[in-house]
């Protein structure tokens, strides 16, 4: 289909017939597994290298690693007005302060793993 706004590519776009023979005969089990997001490395995990200067960073200034994890992890949830859009809009600060929160932990606990391996070899 040419000449069109947006070509539509069949490749691109597989026919229900070829989604069911995908499938086979597991049924809805089968439309379930086809619905799954596909594994991927997590998008938060720092390379190697950061992970050690931060694993570093926690063995020596504890304190200041300690001040991050309060003002993201351990901050408590805001308080708003009974509104269930500044409701949503609140949980979605406090998610993405938390999750950076947890970057670090994640970072500092692969820094430590490639320390206690580095020093075994």
């Amino acid at each position: 289909m040419s000449g069109g706004p947006v070509n539509f590519n069949e490749d691109r776009y597989p026919t229900l017939e070829a989604m069911m023979a995908k499938m086979g005969s597991e049924g809805f089990s089968g439309i379930e597994k086809l619905m799954q997001p596909a594994a991927a490395k997590h998008p938060l995990e720092p390379e190697d290298e950061i992970a050690k200067r931060l694993y570093s960073l926690w063995a020596v200034d504890r304190q200041l690693i300690n001040w991050l994890f309060d003002l993201t992890i351990l901050a408590p949830y805001p308080q708003t007005r009974p509104d269930m859009q500044e409701l949503a809009f609140a949980a979605c600060r406090h998610q993405t302060r938390a999750l950076i929160g947890e970057a670090i932990q994640m970072a500092i606990a692969k820094g430590h793993q490639l320390s206690t391996s580095n020093q075994g070899s």
